[in-house]
């Protein structure tokens, strides 16, 4: 007869939790891949400037150059020596920058000897001859100067970078043409109970449709995690053994919703104790969420068991589990977003509570948290209007008045590089 064999483990704050995810979740191997494939990846390797930034003395309108000191010494009509195009070296014999002008593009290299780009907006040309129209001209106009930007040699990126499109026009503009990134986390999404259907196929009355394979997939990819596979096991213990066990042999990380607390269905923590899967926690003083596992079986796989409830579960995804995910691929980044309490909550339990929010920003860029109506960590209609979730801290308190300062989670996580506080 197979036993939930539920043990009794000791509640841990919401900062343990966190502290021992960081401290034991496997970082995950690095891989080389093009800079069309990196994008949304974690860098693994600084990237340094290969030439000064710019790599020449760049003009920056289309026009004509002249040597600023002829101008200041009165001359306003130039001979057109000749024409330089971007890409083109430019050349200058024969050339004297006394009386002679040249004829430059936007991006082209600026011929020696000249220091000043006239727009051709202020330039009359007639007979082979430029005439200025400005009143002053200065060295360096409209000249983007060569090294100004970086040395050649210069760090760009810091490994731990998340790749947007800022930085991958960065690299791009090193001439770096492939980057060591850090391989994107397989993962397997299990879901288990009888009383789950999945959208689409026939339902009982006193069944419910699936929402925590889609809704925990959902985030994860639109943070750029794949693969992401799904599975669906019933409450039978042998069945969940054999679907958990081929997925942590197969996956980097194995998520679980469901069957993770005290009922007499709940075997997944049994489960896993005997597919070997070191628990590290389970259970975190939290609403939704409290019997949150989290564990690690020999050196590279990761496993995270979350409530059934579909509240629960999003938020638990994307308090823990996508921010473990970033940790594992060396990501670097830190969650410090605070909002002001839109309206009085209520909340007696001394446990850390997680209420969902529509955050809205001001003309001060100060966000404004309010919470919705929230019935209990079954109610996922509450997410429909949410933005994310608040976390009020775990206190003796009983009333949070509006106006104080709460962290802030957004759905949409903002990863990036941070400067480390020691």
């Amino acid at each position: 007869m197979f036993s939930s064999g539920m043990t009794e483990y000791r509640f841990i704050s919401v900062a343990e939790a966190e502290r021992l995810i960081r401290e034991n979740i496997p970082l995950l191997p690095a891989e080389e891949v093009a800079l069309d494939d990196a994008k949304g990846r974690v860098l693994r390797e600084d990237v340094h400037t290969a030439r000064p930034v710019p790599p020449f003395n760049r003009v920056m309108m289309d026009g004509v150059a002249v040597a600023s000191r002829a101008v200041l010494a009165g001359r306003r009509r130039f001979r057109i020596a000749g024409r330089v195009l971007p890409g083109q070296a430019p050349r200058t014999g024969g050339v004297n920058t006394e009386t002679d002008c040249m004829e430059v593009m936007t991006g082209a290299s600026l011929p020696t000897g000249f220091d000043a780009i006239i727009p051709y907006e202020d330039v009359e040309i007639s007979g082979g001859t430029a005439l200025l129209r400005v009143p002053r001209v200065h060295a360096g106009m409209f000249v983007h100067r060569k090294g100004s930007d970086a040395a050649a040699g210069t760090l760009v990126l810091e490994k731990g970078a998340v790749l947007d499109a800022a930085r991958i026009a960065a690299v791009a503009g090193c001439g770096k043409a492939r980057l060591k990134v850090s391989r994107c986390p397989s993962v397997a999404l299990i879901s288990n109970g009888d009383e789950v259907v999945m959208p689409g196929e026939p339902i009982t009355e006193n069944q419910i449709y699936g929402i925590n394979n889609i809704s925990v997939r959902t985030l994860l990819e639109l943070h750029g995690i794949r693969p992401v596979s799904t599975f669906h096991c019933s409450d039978d213990p042998e069945r969940l053994e054999q679907v958990i066990g081929r997925a942590l042999s197969e996956n980097d990380i194995v998520i679980v919703s469901g069957g993770v607390s005290m009922g007499k269905k709940d075997f997944v923590p049994a489960v896993l104790a005997r597919l070997e899967v070191r628990c590290v926690f389970h259970k975190v003083r939290q609403r939704p969420g409290k019997p949150l596992y989290f564990g690690i079986r020999g050196d590279t796989r990761t496993v995270f068991a979350l409530p059934g409830n579909p509240v629960s579960a999003m938020v638990c995804t994307r308090r823990y589990v996508l921010p473990a995910l970033f940790h594992a691929m060396g990501a670097r980044f830190q969650e410090d977003l605070w909002a002001e309490l839109g309206r009085d909550l209520d909340f007696a339990p001394e446990l850390t509570f997680f209420p969902p929010v529509v955050g809205e920003t001001d003309a001060a860029a100060r966000i404004r948290a309010t919470p919705l109506d929230y019935h209990n960590s079954g109610h996922f209609l509450a997410l429909v209007k949410s933005s994310g979730f608040v976390e009020i801290p775990c206190s003796m308190e009983t009333r949070y008045p509006a106006g104080i300062k709460v962290r802030y989670f957004p759905w949409q996580m903002m990863v990036g590089p941070f400067e480390e506080v020691s």
